[in-house]
This record gives structure tokens, sequence and C-alpha cells, in this order.
């Protein structure tokens, strides 16, 4: 068996059992669908209705066109879709990113909120979480500390007296959190980019919960980290669903979101394609709606 070019095992098939080649492939252990426990409750935390974000370089197209989704406290809503399908661009346009060239309503805990920047976003209880760390989660050559407390310097002064920031109240923070994250490091004054790339990851979920949000959008949080911190970041998007926050998370990886979801919504083309519980999450019907605006094409 291969993967990224490399010898991963090799056997007998009968010997082999079909978590045990996933494994190999994906590079990682299989969490069993029947670990996961559903904390989702009734109440709803994020609307989106009618949500669209154009093309910025051709205005006739639609990178998300006519999005609407629900998400309850405590749901682990699972996005997935083949590349170019528009799974990125719908948090990024949740998250205020491309204000002008985004429409429809965005509603938190019931009421209606107007998101036209990251600021507007943190200030209405969202934080997301990017695809790329290195070029978008974190700042490579600061320490840390400061890296932890990015983001909530932008809506708050609680970590500054008088427009200047407390260095001691910044390092209680990312003391707290690097703890709770379990991140191994030496030193927290230490340039971020001299951490492992699954404790990278974990800074950056770090400064967005530091923000104390409601609300998680995780965009491929799992990517380029090894077994262990794969683990750990499952267990804590566990952990935060019980504790009540509402999270959608974005990954390629279906395993990964068959094992992380209660709900799954399935994207094509820019389209919502597929809103599916997690009885309902196989395989197959998972890759038949991120096929669905393909096929539909080829038969027009």
């Amino acid at each position: 068996m291969l993967r990224d070019g490399a010898k991963t095992g090799s056997g007998v098939m009968g010997d082999c059992s079909r978590d045990e080649l996933i494994r190999r492939m994906v590079g990682r252990e299989v969490i069993k669908r029947t670990d996961k426990q559903d904390h989702s409750r009734d109440e709803e935390l994020l609307r989106v209705e009618g949500l669209s974000f154009r093309n910025p370089a051709n205005p006739a197209d639609f990178l998300a066109r006519d999005i609407r989704f629900a998400l309850r406290r405590g749901e682990v809503l699972g996005v997935y879709g083949l590349m170019g399908s528009g799974r990125t661009e719908v948090l990024e346009a949740i998250f205020g990113l491309h204000p002008k060239f985004v429409t429809g309503e965005i509603r938190v805990e019931g009421k209606p909120v107007r998101i036209r920047s990251i600021g507007d976003a943190i200030g209405a209880g969202i934080g997301l979480v990017p695809e790329d760390r290195k070029s978008q989660g974190l700042v490579l050559i600061m320490d840390i500390i400061k890296n932890t407390s990015l983001a909530r310097l932008a809506n708050s002064d609680a970590l500054s007296t008088g427009g200047m920031i407390r260095s001691k109240k910044e390092e209680v923070l990312c003391d707290r959190y690097m703890k709770e994250l379990e991140v191994k490091l030496s030193d927290p004054r230490n340039e971020v980019q001299t951490l492992s790339g699954g404790n990278q990851q974990k800074v950056v979920i770090a400064k967005w919960l530091a923000t104390q949000p409601k609300i998680l959008l995780l965009d491929e949080p799992t990517r380029g980290v090894d077994m262990g911190a794969k683990g750990e970041i499952y267990a804590l998007i566990q952990k935060l669903a019980e504790a009540g926050m509402g999270i959608v998370v974005v990954s390629s990886e279906l395993p990964e979101i068959q094992a992380l979801s209660d709900n799954v919504l399935v994207f094509s083309e820019s389209r919502l394609t597929g809103r599916l519980t997690r009885a309902q999450a196989t395989e197959e019907n998972i890759m038949k709606a991120a096929l669905a605006e393909k096929e539909d094409q080829k038969t027009a």
C-alpha cells in the first residue's frame, strides 16, 4: 500500500480490516462513528439565509449561491465538497472577509447581524480557523503569546489599559490556553514558527477560543498535523460541543467528516446539494451529493 509515494504497509487482504486500510491510506487512526456523542440542543445559534458570494474576478459567476442552513447549540455540522465546491467560500462569506461581494442574511441566536468585517464577526461571537494556518492563521515571526492574543485585541480592551497592551494579561491568557489545549512548547516567547505543525494549529485554535466565541468555523482543522495532534483536536471539538458551542467543520477527508459530525452539508459547484443526518451520511450518499451538479451538467 502506498501513500504520498511511500510504502505504508503490505499483507494479505483477508487479514487487513477496512479501518486498518483507511488508517494506512490517510495516515491516522480511524475514529469509530459509534464513539461520537451528539450534544446538539434545540436552541438555534446560527442561521444563514440566501447567502450568495459573487466572484470578485467575474461578477457574473458565483463562488457560493443561495446557501441556507442552520446550526444548533452543541452541534458539530460537517461540510464536505470537492475542490472548488464553495465550502471554504461559505465560511469566509459568513466571517465577513468579502463584504462587497456577499449578500444574504445571517442570524445569531435568532437576531439579524450585519457582518461586514472580521471585527463584526468577532463581535457577533464567531471565530474562524482558516484553511492555511501559516499564511492566514498565524504571524510566524511573532511569539506564541502575541499570536494567542491577536484576535482578542480586535474587539476588546480586556488586555489593554489606556490603549496600551498589558503584557502580563497577555501572558496569563496565553498560559491558560496553552495548558487547556496541551500545546507542547519550551517558551511562549519563542516565535510560533518554531512549533510543530500540530502545535501551531492548536495556537490558531487558541487564538479564536480566546475571543470566547459562540460559533466556531473550522476549515480543514487537521490538515498537515500528525496523528497524535489529530486525535487531540477531535477530542477538543467534542469537548467544545459538549459545552454548548456550535461548530462548523470543513474537511476534505470523508472519514473525518463522518467521525466528527452530527449532521452533514454537501456542496457542489457553489451550491448546497445535500443535507444529511449522521445516519444518512454514508460515503455513497455524501459522494452522490458532492457530484450532483456535475452529473446534472452532463445530462443537460
